[in-house]
């Protein structure tokens, strides 16, 4: 039914607003496990596809073909209409993934195993969907998300147990490096767990739940993958001496950071701004990334604590999740502000951008013509079989009436029999 209720919102927003076709923002509902699908043109929610699934933390920067989620024993990946093309058990509840820019490789960060497994997304290849090969990394570093690199050639991956950060060579399938990031207390883990990389792959920005509920925020050189190197640190304001003394010698700069807690963060599509989404302060954070300084901080939907977010395909507006309020919040990236509030999700949880071209959409919506057809092929038999039935009980019943018996001659007796036998055959078609 979801599906259904899908492609005829989809086929009616087609012919109405082509320019809809373009873009769209997919958000994934815990509480019903289902996925809002909106339109950035109006930013309403126009459907709703079932897909069985939380979604936490959806992927699919690089495919706008599928897109993966987390799930309690792995990761599924679906086509933008909701199927599944592939359930993947790989022994971790917690996973990440991310696709190579050519959408022929997605790889995943399961941090339970500690293991990255590359899962062939080729859809000529006979093991599509399928895992091809893994690289384990060391015990407990505690592997937590992930960001792959412009050129797919490395995926960079924090360590929230180790104070780690680790870089993948996706090509050779090892670890390239791995270095340590540096505590501001002695005895206050940095706890690194999410990894965005700037789209022109020089920088990847950390979030950190280092400082006890209030976070940091680090800023990677990847310039050359082998040698990363963290730059700068930003640190909320009572923090700044205390950090400063802790990391400058260490070649790092410190700065304030607006808000607290960051939780993820996304990059504009012209490669100027860092958006931070802040839980504990209900915003989001906005870093220049030339000069690497945070600028302001944007007020989200108050009494809830934004999650994760997306930029709109043509990147003019970013939208972020509030589970707690059932809302995701839009931003205009050219003003930075708050410009809308939608409501109508469930626990709102993952939001992706998604493309979606009318030619998508007409391929699925003759799958689902065809399938209605067999339905009514099917139907059709069904009820060819009931009349033949009916006819042997009219015909039965007829010969009864010819003996002079009624219901209590055997020819009456074995029209009633008939009765339940073809229920139960019909019954055998419909299963």
């Amino acid at each position: 039914m979801g599906k259904k209720v899908f492609l005829m919102g989809l086929l009616f927003l087609l012919l109405a607003a082509p320019v809809f076709a373009e873009d769209t923002i997919y958000v994934s509902n815990a509480g019903d496990k289902t996925i809002s699908i909106v339109s950035t043109d109006s930013d309403k929610v126009v459907a709703k596809l079932s897909v069985g699934t939380k979604g936490s933390w959806p992927s699919n920067q690089w495919n706008q073909k599928y897109f993966a989620f987390n799930t309690k024993k792995g990761v599924d990946i679906l086509s933008v209409t909701g199927n599944v093309v592939s359930s993947l058990d790989l022994k971790s509840k917690k996973n990440w993934q991310d696709f190579t820019p050519d959408g022929k490789l997605l790889v995943t960060a399961s941090r339970d195993v500690d293991i990255s497994y590359f899962i062939d997304m080729d859809e000529s290849s006979e093991t599509f969907g399928q895992v091809i090969a893994k690289v384990e990394w060391p015990k407990k570093f505690g592997i937590c998300d992930m960001t792959i690199s412009p050129d797919g050639k490395y995926a960079y991956i924090p360590g929230i147990f180790s104070d780690k950060f680790g870089v993948l060579d996706i090509q050779n399938k090892k670890i390239l490096k791995i270095i340590d990031i540096p505590r501001i207390n002695k005895d206050t883990a940095v706890k690194p767990f999410m990894t965005t990389v700037t789209w022109d792959g020089k920088y990847v920005f950390m979030e950190n739940a280092e400082g006890k509920g209030k976070g940091t925020e680090s800023v990677i050189d990847v310039s050359d993958p082998a040698n990363p190197k963290e730059v700068v640190r930003f640190v909320p304001k009572e923090s700044l001496a205390a950090a400063k003394a802790a990391l400058e010698p260490k070649g790092i700069t410190v700065k304030e950071m607006m808000g607290l807690e960051p939780q993820s963060n996304e990059i504009t599509l012209d490669n100027k701004y860092a958006f931070v989404i802040m839980r504990a302060s209900k915003s989001v954070g906005v870093v220049d990334i030339e000069k690497l300084e945070m600028i302001k901080e944007i007020p989200l939907t108050p009494g809830g604590k934004p999650r994760t977010g997306d930029l709109s395909p043509d990147g003019t507006k970013l939208y972020v999740s509030v589970p707690e309020k059932n809302v995701v919040d839009v931003i205009d990236v050219a003003t930075l502000t708050k410009v809308k509030t939608i409501k109508g999700f469930k626990k709102p949880q993952g939001v992706i951008g998604v493309s979606l071209s009318a030619a998508n959409a007409l391929e699925e919506l003759n799958a689902l013509k065809k399938k209605q057809a067999e339905d009514f092929a099917n139907l059709e038999g069904e009820l060819q079989e009931l009349e033949e039935t009916l006819k042997g009980v009219k015909a039965t019943a007829e010969a009864a009436k010819a003996e002079g018996k009624g219901v209590c001659g055997p020819t009456a007796l074995l029209a009633l029999a008939m009765l339940p036998l073809g229920a139960y055959r019909l019954y055998r078609r419909r299963k």
